[in-house]
Protein backbone atom coordinates (compact mmCIF):
# COMPACT_ATOMS: atom_id res chain seq x y z
CA UNK A 1 0.00 0.00 0.00
CA UNK A 2 2.39 2.58 0.83
CA UNK A 3 4.37 1.62 -2.56
CA UNK A 4 1.15 2.76 -4.59
CA UNK A 5 1.38 6.13 -2.61
CA UNK A 6 5.19 6.80 -3.26
CA UNK A 7 5.64 5.50 -6.90
CA UNK A 8 4.59 5.67 -10.41
CA UNK A 9 3.78 9.54 -9.94
CA UNK A 10 2.82 11.03 -13.22
CA UNK A 11 1.52 14.71 -14.43
CA UNK A 12 -2.06 13.59 -13.88
CA UNK A 13 -2.04 12.72 -10.32
CA UNK A 14 -0.40 15.33 -9.59
CA UNK A 15 -2.72 17.90 -10.83
CA UNK A 16 -5.16 15.54 -9.25
CA UNK A 17 -3.54 16.24 -5.99
CA UNK A 18 -3.13 19.68 -6.56
CA UNK A 19 -7.15 19.92 -7.26
CA UNK A 20 -7.88 18.39 -3.74
CA UNK A 21 -5.64 20.08 -1.59
CA UNK A 22 -7.20 23.66 -3.34
CA UNK A 23 -10.84 21.99 -2.57
CA UNK A 24 -9.41 21.21 0.94
CA UNK A 25 -7.89 24.85 1.97
CA UNK A 26 -10.81 26.61 0.34
CA UNK A 27 -13.50 24.40 1.98
CA UNK A 28 -12.15 24.70 4.94
CA UNK A 29 -11.81 28.85 4.99
CA UNK A 30 -14.73 29.35 3.63
CA UNK A 31 -16.62 26.56 5.37
CA UNK A 32 -18.36 24.48 2.81
CA UNK A 33 -18.16 21.09 3.12
CA UNK A 34 -18.79 20.23 0.35
CA UNK A 35 -15.82 21.48 -1.28
CA UNK A 36 -13.73 19.45 1.29
CA UNK A 37 -15.42 16.50 0.47
CA UNK A 38 -14.79 17.09 -3.01
CA UNK A 39 -11.10 18.11 -2.20
CA UNK A 40 -10.91 14.77 0.45
CA UNK A 41 -11.89 12.73 -2.68
CA UNK A 42 -9.42 14.25 -5.32
CA UNK A 43 -6.63 13.92 -2.68
CA UNK A 44 -7.33 10.20 -1.71
CA UNK A 45 -7.69 9.54 -5.58
CA UNK A 46 -3.97 10.75 -6.40
CA UNK A 47 -2.71 9.09 -3.19
CA UNK A 48 -3.70 5.85 -3.93
CA UNK A 49 -3.42 6.29 -7.30
CA UNK A 50 -7.17 5.00 -8.03
CA UNK A 51 -10.05 6.14 -10.86
CA UNK A 52 -10.13 4.78 -14.30
CA UNK A 53 -7.18 6.56 -15.75
CA UNK A 54 -5.01 6.57 -13.08
CA UNK A 55 -4.11 3.07 -12.94
CA UNK A 56 -4.70 2.24 -16.57
CA UNK A 57 -7.84 0.43 -16.79
CA UNK A 58 -9.03 2.05 -19.21
CA UNK A 59 -6.49 1.55 -21.58
CA UNK A 60 -6.13 -1.69 -24.29
CA UNK A 61 -3.61 -3.95 -24.71
CA UNK A 62 -2.60 -4.40 -28.20
CA UNK A 63 -0.20 -6.92 -28.73
CA UNK A 64 0.99 -7.55 -31.92
CA UNK A 65 3.10 -10.85 -32.68
CA UNK A 66 5.91 -9.55 -34.80
CA UNK A 67 6.48 -12.76 -35.90
CA UNK A 68 3.14 -13.01 -37.40
CA UNK A 69 3.19 -9.73 -38.54
CA UNK A 70 6.13 -10.47 -40.87
CA UNK A 71 4.49 -13.31 -42.46
CA UNK A 72 1.42 -11.50 -43.89
CA UNK A 73 2.12 -9.97 -47.14
CA UNK A 74 0.82 -6.26 -47.67
CA UNK A 75 -1.59 -6.53 -50.30
CA UNK A 76 -2.21 -2.94 -52.23
CA UNK A 77 -4.88 -1.73 -54.23
CA UNK A 78 -4.72 0.85 -56.80
CA UNK A 79 -7.23 3.99 -56.72
CA UNK A 80 -7.67 5.84 -59.79
CA UNK A 81 -10.02 8.71 -60.01
CA UNK A 82 -12.32 9.28 -63.34
CA UNK A 83 -11.75 12.37 -64.83
CA UNK A 84 -14.91 13.62 -67.27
Amino acid sequence: MLQNILQNWNTMRIIRLGFGIYFLVTGIASKTWFAVFIGVVFSLLALFNIGCCGTQQCGTKHRINKKEAAEKPVIYEEVQLNKK
